[in-house]
């Protein structure tokens, strides 16, 4: 079962599992939240809207296994960091593929169609985050 929690202003964290909070000391919640929380007001909106996305798909299955909320956070910032405009969905799809790979020692972890949901979603977030970047 999973649980949202609202940081302040920003879209819901709906991604956390009632295993990560029932496990973990109410200190460790408050201290992965102020790091999100952080990740935000540091202009990381669309960074964390990809940590949203990948964490919701979670191709590990780490989530669902109770892992925190911000457990792909690394992934999510790699894969933005690859981004350009001129990137199509199927690109899109490949870079996060990729990153997964390399930080889970080359494996892909979850079907095609996973990756190519990733690369949509994440691509539509980013013409809704900057839409001076149609491609």
């Amino acid at each position: 079962m999973r649980r949202s929690i609202i940081i302040r202003g920003w879209e819901d964290v709906d991604w956390v599992t009632e295993k990560w909070l029932t496990t973990v000391g109410e200190e460790i919640v408050n201290d992965t939240l102020l790091h999100l929380q952080r990740v935000v007001s540091d202009g990381g909106g669309f960074l964390f809207t990809v940590l949203g996305i990948l964490s919701r798909h979670d191709p590990e299955r780490l989530v669902v296994l109770g892992c925190p909320p911000d457990e792909y956070l690394n992934e999510a910032d790699e894969i933005v960091r690859h981004l350009n405009d001129r990137q199509s969905v199927d690109d899109i799809a490949a870079i996060a593929r990729d990153v997964f790979a390399r930080q889970f020692d080359g494996r892909i972890p979850s079907a095609p169609e996973v990756w190519l949901a990733i690369g949509r979603q994440i691509w539509e977030a980013r013409r809704a985050a900057y839409p001076f970047c149609q491609s």
